[in-house]
């Protein structure tokens, strides 16, 4: 876009033009009294009329220079009194220091090194003598030479199906290390839309999470090109989103406090409790959740007048089973668990949906295209390349024993919990008293052999809280085991001294698994579906025996792995080049200790057909 400005005569006072994304600046100085217009060319409707300008106002001009940033300061030419301001830095929020000065000439210019700036944007504010503000603007602090990583690749031009080898180096000083894991992962170049890669780690952290503004492709502003630096993008972005203030002074009050609700995920169960007989609501009371995701984790809520009760924030796996427990306020088991449906969210969505919903992606003709000769090269290699297979039979050997998982050798006592067991005894500790020798309940405390303290509580094999001992319903073990001897517990050395009670539970055995049913007042034993576990990213090896395979290798992404880790300062990355012919952009991104943003990019071509 290209206009000028003119004042009220028609004259032509400056000229501009956009030169980067629509963004673009040009300096006039304009004269007292005088009124001036902005107008577009080609488009003779559009007219814009600027403010007066102020008689004393102060104009603040800024440019990098070397390790230095040069901010000036412009005031009336008529004023030739000496005026005191302040400057002041700041950075979320946070004072990083302040220069006061006095202007005695039209202008005034301040240097200062930019090693006091941290990385990403700052304010700077300019403040007369009554603490008034007369100027304020932000500014990006870019360190050009100061990279964190460094990639290196065996070669530049591959082969299909060839394997690329590719070390990265860290650049960290020693008082530094990349304490998380790298993310790597490597693209086709035509899935990228024209403006190339749109977000990074970098251009997130300190651009576009930092604006209120959108950011037409952030990565792009930290790329010198031909006709503009990264430092003049920057610098465009900061003057055109303005200045703007920061919430962190506010979170001051809670430094130090524990903050209510501080998780922001989970799964969110809830439901309905009423009395068997009559269907009346519980109101006040309670109901435990537990336990799930193969651990003995409990929660613990109660109902409201109409007996609803509700948990969130749940953090469950893949599908779980879990167990939940109501009884009334006076410890009645007899009522019914009613349980909400379950939100579902479909997790699969198209390219056309995903733009429709997201107005800032840019999805390329490319991806179309290629999509379209990947899913015709895969079908035609379906239809033409099917094997019918004839009967097949899986030959194995049978598994003896009960199915439990045991660390320990044999016991000393195994108890087999009956079907009759399950309503006669309230608890684990109900069911041992006085059963067998040696072994003391008085409460819920356990002795063997005359220890001084409870004996180790392990459940399916896992060490297990003693407290939760009244918490295993009778009706889910399968058997209780007691290790007496210092033999038979020596594989738990001294946690075993004073003996070892282990539960063996249905669920453990995996009998809940073939559908293992009973009926136990005031309990239900559902499946929900919890979040899905990470898997695997697919990426092929090659070698002698599969590498003229017929099957089409049309991956766009020939790499994604979010747990590269550094060691030594090193990681060493393999994998293999795809069949299409193409340029691919390898990306490698990571914080380290201090916060410093870790991010190397490279380019690997696939020129080379194999024979």
């Amino acid at each position: 876009m290209k206009g000028k400005i003119v004042d009220e005569t028609g004259e032509e006072v400056v000229s501009f033009r956009t030169n980067y994304k629509g963004m673009g600046k040009f300096i006039m100085m304009p004269q007292e009294g005088k009124n001036y217009f902005a107008m577009i060319d080609d488009y003779p409707g559009f007219n814009y009329q600027f403010e007066k300008a102020k008689p004393d106002g102060i104009s603040l001009h800024y440019k990098p220079d070397g390790n230095y940033l040069l901010f000036t300061l412009t005031r009336n030419l008529k004023i030739t009194v000496p005026q005191n301001y302040i400057i002041r830095a700041s950075h979320k929020g946070i004072e990083l220091f302040y220069s006061q000065i006095t202007m005695k000439e039209f202008q005034d210019a301040q240097r200062l090194f930019k090693g006091l700036f941290p990385l990403g944007i700052s304010k700077i504010t300019v403040l007369d003598e009554q603490n008034n503000t007369v100027a304020e603007r932000l500014v990006f602090v870019k360190n050009r030479d100061d990279n964190a990583i460094r990639l290196e690749i065996n070669k530049e031009d591959f082969k299909t199906r060839e394997k690329v080898k590719m070390n990265v180096y860290s650049l960290l000083p020693p008082t530094d290390t990349i304490v998380s894991n790298l993310s790597v992962s490597v693209v086709h170049e035509d899935y990228f839309s024209s403006t190339g890669n749109n977000q990074t780690i970098e251009s997130y952290l300190l651009l576009d999470s930092e604006l209120k503004g959108a950011i037409e492709s952030p990565a792009s502003f930290f790329i010198d090109e031909g006709n503009i630096s990264a430092e003049e993008k920057l610098d465009l972005a900061m003057m055109v989103n303005g200045w703007r203030s920061y919430y962190w002074n506010d979170l001051e009050k809670f430094r130090g406090a524990e903050l209510p609700g501080w998780a922001d995920y989970g799964l969110s169960i809830k439901g309905n409790v009423v009395k068997q007989w009559g269907g009346k609501p519980v109101e006040d009371g309670k109901v435990v959740i537990g336990p799930f995701s193969g651990s003995f984790l409990f929660e613990e809520t109660r109902t409201d007048q109409f007996g609803n009760f509700g948990f969130d924030k749940l953090y469950l796996k893949d599908k779980a089973l879990i167990m939940i427990n109501a009884e009334t306020k006076t410890g009645n088991k007899r009522n019914d668990i009613f349980l909400e449906s379950q939100y579902k969210i479909d997790s699969i969505f198209s390219a056309e949906d995903l733009k429709n919903c997201s107005a800032n992606i840019s999805i390329p003709m490319k991806f179309y295209r290629q999509n379209y000769y990947r899913q015709i090269a895969e079908t035609e290699y379906q239809v033409k390349s099917g094997i019918l297979l004839d009967e097949v039979q899986a030959i194995g050997n049978k598994v003896t024993g009960d199915g439990h998982f045991r660390l320990y050798g044999d016991p000393d006592i195994s108890l087999v919990v009956l079907e009759e067991d399950i309503d006669r005894y309230f608890n684990i500790l109900d069911y041992l008293q006085g059963r067998v020798a040696g072994v003391i309940v008085t409460g819920e405390e356990v002795r063997i052999r005359g220890a001084v303290r409870n004996p180790l509580l392990i459940v399916d094999g896992i060490d297990t809280d003693w407290s939760d001992m009244t918490n295993i319903p009778m009706g889910d073990i399968d058997k209780i085991e007691i290790l007496k001897s210092g033999y038979s517990s020596s594989i738990y050395g001294s946690r075993g001294a004073d003996g070892v009670i282990a539960v063996l539970t249905k669920m453990g055995k995996g009998e809940w698994e073939n559908n293992w049913k009973r009926i136990i007042h005031g309990r239900i034993t559902p499946s929900v579906v919890g979040f899905q576990q990470p898997r695997e990213f697919y990426s092929p090896k090659y070698g002698s025996e599969n590498i003229n395979d017929a099957r089409p290798d049309k991956r766009p992404t020939l790499l994604w792995n979010p747990n590269v880790v550094v060691e030594n300062g090193e990681a060493k990355i393999e994998f293999f080049t795809a069949d299409d012919l193409a340029r691919y952009h390898i990306f490698v991104e990571g914080i380290s200790k201090t916060g410093k943003i870790c991010l190397g990019t490279s380019l690997i071509s696939v020129s080379i057909p194999r024979k």
